[in-house]
């Protein structure tokens, strides 16, 4: 687990960095201020729905080991 701390530390600047200056002209109470936050909610979305789908294939795979 620390080496995917260390490996966003590294790569979140270089996403983030960019994403703040394509908002940061934009005047105040604008919803696209907020993109760098939606991006950040999209991959952890993403990373949720990844989980999931690993999660009830071990189940599945369990359950047929358990019935042989």
């Amino acid at each position: 687990m620390s080496g995917l701390n260390s490996l966003m530390a590294v790569i979140a600047p270089t996403l983030a960095a960019p994403l703040l200056v394509m908002v940061s002209h934009l005047p105040k109470g604008d919803w696209r201020i907020g993109m760098p936050f939606y991006f950040c909610a999209l991959l952890q979305g993403a990373a949720l729905l990844l989980a999931v789908s690993h999660f009830r294939r071990q189940r599945r795979e369990r359950g047929q080991r358990a019935a042989v």
